[in-house]
This record gives C-alpha cells, sequence and structure tokens, in this order.
C-alpha cells in the first residue's frame, strides 16, 4: 500500500510526464487528497529536494530528463525506413518498423489526448471570459433598468 506522501510524489511524476502543470489544486483533484495534506506532502517533498517549484504554486519533478533530442524518420527507397535520434542512426526493415509502429502506438495516442486536452483547456478559458464579459454586460444594463421588470409569466398568461 502507498503512503500519501508517495501518492503525492506520483501524481506530481505523472502530470509532468503529461506535460502538464502542477498546482495544489490538481494535485487535490487527481488524489483526491484534502489541500491541508496536499500542502504538507508538497513542502517535505521540496524540503527532501525531490520536487520543486518552478513558481509560486507550481512543482516539477528534481529529476527532469534533458530536453528532447531532435528526430527525424526517412523512407529509403528499397524499403527501409531510416529513423535519426540526435546523432544516432537506425535503418529498419518493413516488418521491424511496423514492429516498432506498434510498440510505440501508445505514444502516440497519448499525445494526442495530450493535444486534445491542452486546446479543450484554451476553449474553455475563453468561454469562461466571454461569460464573464456578457454577465458583467446583462448587469450593467439590468441596472439601468428603473424599476427592474417584473416576470410574472403566470399572471400575464392566465387572466380570466
Amino acid at each position: 500500500m502507498k503512503t500519501t506522501g508517495q501518492i503525492v510524489y506520483d501524481a506530481i511524476v505523472d502530470l509532468h510526464n503529461q506535460e502538464q502543470i502542477v498546482t495544489r489544486k490538481v494535485l487535490c483533484e487527481v488524489t483526491g487528497l484534502k489541500m491541508t495534506i496536499i500542502d504538507d506532502h508538497v513542502s517535505r517533498l521540496c524540503d527532501e529536494e525531490r520536487i520543486r517549484r518552478v513558481e509560486n504554486g507550481v512543482f516539477v519533478p528534481s529529476d527532469v530528463p534533458p530536453p528532447a533530442r531532435s528526430i527525424s524518420v526517412t523512407q529509403i527507397v528499397g524499403g527501409l525506413t531510416r529513423i535519426e535520434i540526435g546523432d544516432e542512426c537506425l535503418d529498419l526493415w518493413p516488418r521491424e518498423a511496423r514492429a516498432l509502429a506498434s510498440l510505440l502506438a501508445g505514444f502516440a495516442n497519448q499525445f494526442a489526448m495530450i493535444q486534445a486536452g491542452n486546446e479543450i483547456g484554451q476553449l474553455v478559458m475563453q468561454q469562461q471570459n466571454t461569460l464573464k464579459t456578457v454577465r458583467r454586460e446583462l448587469a450593467a444594463v439590468m441596472a439601468k433598468v428603473d424599476p427592474p421588470p417584473q416576470l410574472d409569466l403566470l399572471a400575464s398568461t392566465h387572466q380570466d
């Protein structure tokens, strides 16, 4: 059974690996733990230098891998596929390329989901900003109406 400290640390690592921003609120949502418990463990993990604050309220694991190297894939006449990662080069026959592709398919799906999540998040923020603006404008219009309209639909439709 994992300790709550390990649950918090694993959530930070998992979120970071999925290119998500790790905040206290997100950790509460992901782990289901209360904010006070999250704060306690985050503070302890920072003291142990297992995580670090990149800015106020945003955390990353201390052991962050180096930046990704450049990657290219080239189809070569004769059926070979050349994969270059940084200075490394690998030539694959079609059967090998298919086997590698099937092994990497999960990563491609995960990337697509991360992209979709980021785009949905941006759309939600835009909609929230638009809704705030509309509410402010409506409040301003309603404040100018003197007296406020009475919405008694039953009285106007059932007059005998």
